[in-house]
C-alpha cells in the first residue's frame, strides 16, 4: 500500500503540472509516441490503483471516470499540439459557449478536425496496461520502481526546464524587460463608426479598376508549388496569371502577427498590432476607402467569422457582398471552415456580374492546419500530403480568377495583391502531423516570412512603379497594405490619424521598424511572442527554445544590435508588456 500511495501522489503531482512537463518535452524534442498518454498514463494508475485492489466493483466504478479522463486528456493534447497550451486556458478563448448559436458546429468542426484518435487510443492502453503497476502479487521492489519512475522522470524534465534560463545570464536590457509590468487591457474586435477618419484628395494615376486582395492563411514565402516542390507558389502563382513579369516579390516581407485575428484586421485597417484598439476602430477599413472612390466592395470567405468577433467587427465595414461559411449550411471540411472552393466561386461569379469598379477581398482557408484535402473540384491522386493538396486547390482558384479578370477585361489595369496572413510551422513530414511548437507561441523564420506578391495596374504612375520596384528590397510588413491602397484610391486620413505603415508606391525608410504581436488589445491569449524587425535585423522573443530572444540576419552577428532591437520594444508600451509576459514566464518570475 505504501508503494500504491507514492504511485498517487507523483502521478497527480504529474497530471497537474502536465503543462510543465510536456512543454519541457516539446522543447527537448521528445517524439510524439513518447508524449502519447503521459499524464493519462500517470493519472488513471493512480486511479485504478486505489479502486482496483479493494474490489472489483470498485474498478466498474471508477471506469467511467477513467473514461472522461481519457477524453478530457486527449483534449488537452489536441489544445497543445494546435494551440501551445493547455485546454483549460485555450478554451476561454475559443468562440464555444453553452450559449453560442453555432457552438455545436464550431466545436464539431475543431474536433472534426483536430481530434488526434491515436493518442486516444495510446491513452487506453494505458488504462489497461499502468495499473498491473499496483496489484498485490507485484514484489515491493518492482512496486518501488515504478512508483519513483515517473516523478524522476518528471523531476529531471522540469529542473532541465529552469535550468535553460537562468537570470544571471540576462542583458541590462532583458533584465528591464523582465522586471516591467505585463498587464495589459484588452477590449477585443467591435463594431464601429468610422466616419470622418478620412478625406478624398487627389491622385497621380487614375485609380485602378479593380482592386483584388486574396489573403492565403498560413501561406509562408518557402510555401512549395502543390506539384513541383522546386517551385514556390508565389512562382507559380504569376506564372498562372500568364504574366509573370507584371508581378513583383519583395524579398524582405515580415507579417504582424501569426494569428489571424490579429493580422486580419491589420491588412483590412493598417492599424499596428502595437497600436491601440481604439485606434483600430477609428481607422477606415479598405471597403470605406473604396466605397468614397465609387467602387463596388465585396468580402469573401469559406471561413465561420463566429469567432474573435470577427463576424461583429465587419459588421461596420461597407461591404456590398459578404460570403462567409455563416452564409451556408455546408459542413465544416477543415477547421471551422467550409470548401474553400465554394467561396472562390462566390467571388469570380460576383466579378462577372457587372462592369463597374470592385474592389474584393478573399480570405482562402485552405491552407490551415489540418489542411483541406477534399473539394468540389477534381484533386490529382498522386499529390499525398494533405498540405499539397490544399495548395492545388488553392492554385485552381487563383488560375480561375486571373482567366475571369482576363475575360472581363480587368487583369490589365487591376491592382491584385496575393499574400499570406502569415506562413506556418512545418507540421507535415511524410504526410503525418508531429508535435511542433504552435505558431501562436512561436515566430520561427516560417511563420514570421509570409508570402507576398503584386500587379501593379498598368496605367500606374512611371515614378509610382520605379518606387515600387525599388522597394522589393526594402523591409516591408502587411501595414504597408491599407496606405498602398489609400495612396492609389487618393485618400488621406484626417485629424490626428496616421498609419503606421506606409505606402509602397513611394521611397520607404531603411531604418524603419516593424513590429509582430500575437497578444494586444484587442486579442487575448495565455502565451504572446513578439518579433522585432529593422532593415535585415531581427529579434524574436518566444516560447520555442532555451533562447530567451532569438536574433535574425544582422543582429544574430552583433549583440548590440539585438539589445538595440530590444530596446525599441521597451519603449513601445504594448510591445514592453507581450516582451515582459514572455520573459516572466519563462524565468518562472
Amino acid at each position: 500500500m505504501l508503494a500504491v500511495a507514492i504511485v498517487t501522489c507523483l502521478a497527480l503531482l504529474a497530471h497537474f503540472n502536465r503543462r510543465v512537463f510536456l512543454r519541457a518535452l516539446i522543447r527537448t524534442g521528445w517524439s510524439t509516441p513518447r508524449q502519447a498518454g503521459i499524464s493519462l498514463a500517470l493519472a488513471s494508475a493512480a486511479t485504478l490503483a486505489c479502486a482496483a485492489i479493494s474490489s472489483p466493483l470498485g474498478v466498474a466504478a471508477v471506469v467511467p471516470l477513467l473514461a472522461l479522463l481519457a477524453l478530457y486528456d486527449t483534449a488537452d493534447f489536441m489544445s497543445f499540439r494546435f494551440f501551445g497550451t493547455a485546454l483549460s486556458e485555450s478554451v476561454f478563448h475559443l468562440p464555444i459557449s453553452l450559449r453560442g448559436l453555432g457552438t455545436a458546429r464550431t466545436a464539431g468542426g475543431y474536433l472534426k478536425s483536430y481530434f488526434p484518435e491515436t493518442y486516444l487510443l495510446a491513452s487506453g492502453c494505458a488504462l489497461v496496461a499502468l495499473p498491473l503497476a499496483a496489484v498485490p502479487w507485484l514484489p515491493p521492489a518492482s512496486q518501488l520502481v515504478l512508483a519513483a519512475a515517473p516523478g524522476l522522470a518528471l523531476g529531471l524534465a522540469i529542473s532541465k526546464y529552469r535550468q535553460r534560463s537562468p537570470l544571471d545570464k540576462l542583458s541590462m536590457t532583458e533584465r528591464q524587460i523582465a522586471f516591467a509590468s505585463d498587464a495589459v487591457s484588452t477590449s477585443g474586435l467591435t463594431c464601429a463608426r468610422r466616419d470622418g477618419s478620412f478625406a478624398l484628395g487627389g491622385t497621380a494615376s487614375p485609380p485602378p479598376e479593380t482592386i483584388i486582395l486574396v489573403i492565403l492563411e498560413s501561406a509562408g514565402a518557402a510555401l512549395p508549388a502543390s506539384e513541383d516542390p522546386n517551385q514556390l507558389l508565389s512562382e507559380r502563382t504569376a506564372r498562372l496569371s500568364r504574366a509573370p513579369d507584371d508581378w513583383i516579390t519583395p524579398a524582405n516581407v515580415v507579417c504582424n502577427s501569426s494569428c489571424t485575428d490579429v493580422a486580419l484586421p491589420v491588412i483590412l485597417t493598417g492599424c499596428g498590432p502595437h497600436e491601440t484598439a481604439a485606434k483600430l476602430h477609428r481607422l477606415p477599413f479598405l471597403f470605406d476607402l473604396a466605397k468614397a472612390r465609387g467602387l463596388r466592395t465585396g468580402f469573401f470567405t469559406s471561413s465561420s467569422l463566429r469567432w474573435a468577433n470577427l463576424d461583429s467587427f465587419l459588421d461596420g465595414a461597407p461591404i456590398d457582398r459578404l460570403f462567409t461559411a455563416d452564409s451556408t449550411t455546408l459542413p465544416f471540411v477543415n477547421d471551422i471552415c467550409i470548401d474553400d472552393h465554394v467561396a472562390a466561386r462566390q467571388l469570380t461569379e460576383w466579378i462577372d456580374g457587372a462592369a463597374t469598379p470592385t474592389l474584393a477581398v478573399f480570405y482562402s482557408t485552405a491552407l490551415h492546419v489540418p489542411y483541406q484535402a477534399d473539394s468540389e473540384i477534381e484533386i490529382p491522386a498522386t499529390l499525398a500530403t494533405r498540405q499539397a493538396r490544399a495548395t492545388f486547390i488553392v492554385e485552381k482558384q487563383l488560375e480561375t480568377l486571373f482567366a475571369r479578370l482576363r475575360a472581363s477585361g480587368r487583369f490589365e489595369r487591376s491592382l491584385v495583391l496575393v499574400v499570406g496572413d502569415h506562413g506556418e510551422s512545418p507540421v507535415e513530414t511524410g504526410g503525418e502531423a508531429a508535435l511542433v511548437p504552435s505558431r501562436l507561441a512561436v515566430l520561427s523564420e516560417a511563420v514570421i516570412r509570409p508570402l507576398f506578391l503584386l500587379k501593379p495596374p498598368s496605367n500606374l504612375a512611371p515614378d509610382r512603379l520605379e518606387a515600387l520596384r525599388r522597394n522589393a528590397g526594402q523591409l516591408i510588413s502587411h501595414l504597408d497594405i491599407a496606405p498602398t491602397i489609400a495612396d492609389l484610391l487618393g485618400t488621406e486620413l484626417t485629424g490626428d490619424l496616421t498609419y503606421a505603415g506606409r505606402s509602397m508606391l513611394r521611397p520607404l525608410d531603411r531604418n524603419r521598424v516593424v513590429f509582430a504581436l500575437n497578444t494586444n488589445e484587442w486579442r487575448t491569449w495565455p502565451r504572446s511572442a513578439v518579433g522585432i524587425f529593422r532593415g535585415d535585423a531581427g529579434a524574436i522573443v518566444d516560447y520555442f527554445d532555451h533562447r530567451l530572444c532569438r536574433a535574425l540576419g544582422a543582429a544574430a552577428d552583433a549583440t548590440y544590435e539585438r539589445d538595440a532591437l530590444l530596446r525599441i520594444g521597451l519603449n513601445e508600451p504594448l510591445v514592453q508588456r507581450a516582451l515582459t509576459q514572455v520573459y516572466r514566464e519563462r524565468l518562472n518570475l
